[in-house]
Order: structure tokens, then C-alpha cells, then sequence
């Protein structure tokens, strides 16, 4: 099954039997065969037509709408999970503090663990003392995580790990034309949290796809607390992936000089705009500090959907499969604990 993005600014999507053609006026620029299409998602200014709508609707294909910087807009829902059983567990299980706790704990050690292996790695090579001293510092949060004895507590060890992390992550870009001096989001400040926003929105879209396919609700889960508007459960699944799928992705593109400086929009944003942290969701395209070009764009989703596809060693199932099969299994596995199938939650481990 095949994911499909649509980045062309000012294009339309015309149905012509089981294709969708995307056209910028009269000209055909591209065309979508649906017959294999599992996920559509069109980043920002793209026209859809009723026709069009009616197909996916018919074919249950995904539709999602971005923006240009990645930010979630909307999606086209074919039909209602008919899991109800499963969501009914996931609704009392999540209600559990110890359950809740115990979920928790193991996306937690998940994450902590990738972030400190994706260091490790890279200090092979750099042998750097702060690295090190960072990982270290990370291993203590391992060991407090496992004796978390609730998630408030929980959310102080990632927190402080996470701070840990980020304090060294530049000193992983060997690109002197790119300075990454800490996380900054709502809305990113410069390219190199530009890059890794739109990758985490990508990745969460992943999940989300994940989610809904396996039956649970997406805006329900335990390690990250109920909010209205934010989708819970695709928060706390994501987490194991963040480090070894798009903070390495990034990696990748800043120190082989995939992209450029200039390959981004820059701009003078002040406080007397008006747009708080909070408040992201209402910046126009145009006010935001720093966007990628829209050829860049289109280059980091297509590098991004080439790493999806690409196999790593699964050890559930002992068997290679893409980034994209294991995201679904691992949302399988937690659908397992809530139906009582599993004891526990076993987080993804990079190893490869």
C-alpha cells in the first residue's frame, strides 16, 4: 500500500476513472493510480474536487491536509472504527493509574534508550566528552524510569533526559553552515527545528494512520494526559521513534549537505506581532520565522517516505520490515495489552 503527497501549490485533483490527476490549470502535472493508494495527504494550498472526495471516500482511502510548515489540519475520515470492544478496554484500561503507570514507564525507557543509542553512536567517531557526559547523565534517567511511581514523575525524568539530549545535539552537525542552539517550537526559530517539527509532524501522521487502522482512539493515552484537540495516544506511541527515525534523518540531511542555507525562507518576526508560543496555530504561512522552500520540501518528504520504506531488524517476529510495518506493530502490540492478550508494553529498540 503507497502513501502519496500532493505539494504543489495551486494544484487541482480531478478524478479520470480509478486515477487522480493533479492539475495546475489546464496542464496535467501528475497523476495518482488509487488502486494501490493507502494514504493521501495534501500540503497546503491544494484543490480538491467533489468527484475526487466521493472516490476516496469510496476507495477508504486516508486524506490528510497539512500545511506548508506541517501543521495538521484535517483529515477525511472513510468510516468509523467498528472496534468498539477494543476502545471500550482502551477507555477503562487507560483509566487504570497503575495500568496507565506501567505503559508509561515502558514508552519512557524506549525513548530515553534510542536517544542515548543514537548518541553512542555517534560518539564512536566524535569521542567527545560532553557527549558522553550527556549520556551518562541519560542513564541515570533510565534507571529512575524504571522506579517511576507515577507519571508526573515520569514526565521529570524525560524531561530532564530530553534537556540532556539536546544540549549535545549540535555537537552532531559537522555542517558549519547550520547551528542548532537548543529546541524551539510554536513555532520553530531556525532550520534545524524547522526540519525536525515537520519530521515529527510526519511522523505523528504516521502513527495516527497506525492508530486508526488498528481500531483505538487516537486521542486517548497515558503517558501524555488528556487534552481537547490533541491526539494522546499518537504523542506517547511516537515517542521510541523520534531519535533513530527523524532526528537521525536530519542528521543525515544537515551533514551531507542535502540541504542548504538557502534552501529556507527566513524572517524577522517580533513580540509586537502578536503570535505567542501558544498561539502557532494562527501565524500565517507568511509571518513564521523560517520555512522550508517548496522544493524542499518536496525533496524531505521524498527522503522521508525512501526511510519509511527501508527494513530493520524487528525482533518480535525476528524478521526485516519497513519503518512503516513496524510503527504498525508496535500499535498492534499496545491494542494487545489492552485486550489482555500481553503483560506488558515492549518499546522498539534500535538496533540496527
Amino acid at each position: 500500500m503507497e502513501t502519496v503527497y500532493i505539494v504543489e501549490q495551486g494544484s487541482q485533483l480531478h478524478k479520470d476513472g480509478y486515477r487522480l490527476l493533479v492539475k495546475k490549470g489546464d496542464k496535467v502535472i501528475d497523476e495518482v493510480k488509487t488502486a494501490d493508494l493507502e494514504q493521501i495527504i495534501l500540503l497546503g494550498n491544494v484543490i480538491i474536487t467533489p468527484p475526487v472526495i466521493d472516490h476516496l471516500i469510496h476507495e477508504r482511502v486516508d486524506t490528510v491536509f497539512l500545511s506548508l510548515s506541517g501543521r495538521f489540519r484535517g483529515r477525511l475520515l472513510t468510516q468509523f472504527t467498528k472496534n468498539v470492544l477494543l476502545r471500550q478496554q482502551q477507555y477503562i484500561k487507560f483509566s487504570d493509574a497503575d495500568f496507565s503507570l506501567r505503559f508509561a514507564r515502558a514508552l519512557v525507557v524506549g525513548k530515553i534508550n534510542n536517544q542515548r543509542i543514537f548518541l553512542m553512536r555517534h560518539n564512536r567517531k566524535l569521542k567527545d566528552d560532553d557527549i558522553a557526559a550527556a549520556v551518562g547523565r541519560m542513564r541515570i534517567a533510565l534507571e529512575e524510569a524504571h522506579g517511576a511511581t507515577s507519571v508526573n514523575s515520569l514526565m521529570g525524568i524525560e524531561g530532564m533526559s530530553g534537556r540532556a539530549y539536546f544540549l549535545v545535539f549540535n555537537k552532531l552537525i559537522s555542517n558549519e553552515d547550520f547551528v542548532f542552539n537548543g529546541r524551539n517550537r510554536r513555532p520553530p526559530r531556525d532550520p534545524v527545528n524547522a526540519l525536525l517539527s515537520f519530521g515529527y509532524t510526519m511522523l505523528a501522521n504516521a502513527v495516527e494512520t497506525a492508530i486508526n487502522i488498528v481500531g483505538m482512539d487516537p486521542y486517548l493515552g497515558a503517558f501524555h494526559s488528556a487534552e481537547y484537540g490533541r491526539p494522546s495516544l499518537v504523542c506517547d506511541l511516537m515517542e521510541e521513534f523520534r531519535a533513530f527515525f527523524v532526528d537521525s534523518l536530519v542528521i543525515t540531511l544537515l551533514n551531507k549537505r542535502i540541504v542548504t542555507p538557502q534552501d529556507f525562507i527566513y524572517r524577522e518576526v517580533s513580540e509586537s506581532d502578536g503570535f505567542l508560543d501558544e498561539d502557532e496555530d494562527r501565524i500565517p504561512e507568511d509571518k513564521l520565522p523560517v520555512s522550508m522552500k517548496r522544493e524542499t520540501l518536496k525533496g524531505f518528504v521524498r527522503i522521508f517516505e525512501q526511510k519509511m520504506a527501508t527494513t530493520v531488524y524487528y525482533e518480535p517476529t525476528g524478521e526485516n520490515l519497513t519503518y512503516r510495518q513496524v510503527i504498525v506493530n508496535q500499535v498492534r502490540q499496545c491494542a494487545r495489552l489492552l485486550l489482555g492478550k500481553q503483560q506488558e508494553y515492549k518499546p522498539f529498540i534500535w538496533t540496527h
